[in-house]
């Protein structure tokens, strides 16, 4: 869980510069995902929280 601190929206491209050193994938996986795509959104996240076990979706 996470909290969203800011969202952009923008070309793919620009959304790549701006958060690949915290992306989390590689640029091959993420041009592969982003593939003819012609916008893209990117989610800034603060104070995440890990839980032990798995919580289901429907629990939330």
């Amino acid at each position: 869980m996470a909290r969203v601190s800011s969202v952009q929206v923008a070309s793919p491209r620009e959304v790549w510069s701006a958060n690949r050193t915290s992306a989390g994938i590689s640029r091959r996986e993420y041009d592969e995902y982003m593939s003819g795509e012609t916008q893209a959104s990117g989610l800034s996240l603060e104070e995440p929280i890990t839980f032990e076990a798995p919580v289901l979706l429907a629990a939330l």
